[in-house]
């Protein structure tokens, strides 16, 4: 009888084993080894968040070029219709209205616009704002002086709310045509400054519009490459927006405040 008994535990004792080793051999089957998962893995596929803002790389494009001198020559067809509407000014002044690139310049434009003014401050003062935004839309230098002008010609109130608009609406246009068609453009014209602007930029991330901030009170970059830079290194236009608004407000104060002390000098 003992006999008998140890024989059926020894077969079950062996069924036992015989179902664990063929449990853990379809374990393994379905489970692959670690050496095997580690070639698998997919890790040159995998980006690593590099802690940087993609740059949109765009080519320079013939359309894209054709499009901006498109725009830039419909702006102007714009500004000459104005000019037309505003009255007649003597030839003996009309070499004087030119582009504010010099202090001599900018006295002779300012004699120009104070004849304009007397006879239609309304169309003056339109004409002198949608010329603002053009230069400001168009990387065009000159606007600082026409801070100067206006205050001189139209008054410190009316000209600080006058260059503020222009100054914001213009470098918000040229951040849009820098956005949808002139990345390449810029890119391929500035790429050290563009590197420069990346580097500090990321720097600055977590406090993007005091960064913006500061960079329109001091000359560290140019107000109109920042306009165009900013969309491609992935600048909110909020916050774009509304720094350009402030810093812009504060610059212009800063401008009218010298021009009233040396009105008062005198």
């Amino acid at each position: 009888m003992n006999l008998l008994l140890n024989c059926r535990l020894r077969n079950t004792a062996q069924r036992g084993t015989k179902k664990n080793l063929f449990t853990l051999s379809l374990t393994q089957m379905r489970s692959p080894s670690p050496k095997k998962m580690k070639e698998d893995t997919p890790t040159d596929s995998v980006k690593k968040p590099s802690g940087r803002a993609p740059l949109r790389q765009k080519a320079v494009e013939p359309k894209h070029v054709a499009f901006v001198a498109i725009a830039f020559c419909t702006y102007l067809v714009f500004l000459y219709s104005i000019y037309r509407m505003l009255p007649e000014l003597p030839d003996e002044h009309k070499h004087k209205l030119t582009l504010p690139f010099s202090v001599e310049a900018a006295q002779d434009l300012r004699e120009v616009l104070l004849i304009y003014v007397e006879e239609a401050y309304l169309g003056t003062l339109i004409g002198g704002f949608f010329f603002y935004v053009f230069l400001q839309t168009f990387s065009i230098p000159g606007s600082a002086f026409l801070n100067f002008i206006a205050g001189a010609v139209f008054g410190v109130p009316v000209a600080f709310i006058t260059t503020l608009l222009a100054a914001t609406f213009g470098a918000s246009f040229s951040y849009l045509l820098s956005y949808y068609i002139g990345s390449g453009i810029v890119r391929a014209t500035f790429p050290d400054m563009m590197v420069l602007f990346a580097t500090h930029l990321n720097k600055h991330r977590q406090h993007l519009f005091n960064y913006l901030l500061f960079l329109r009170l001091t000359p560290f970059l140019p107000n109109w490459f920042i306009n165009l830079a900013s969309p491609i290194l992935s600048v909110p236009f909020k916050t774009f927006f509304l720094a350009t608004f402030f810093g812009t407000s504060i610059e212009d104060t800063y401008h009218l405040a010298r021009l009233m002390l040396s009105i008062l000098k005198f």
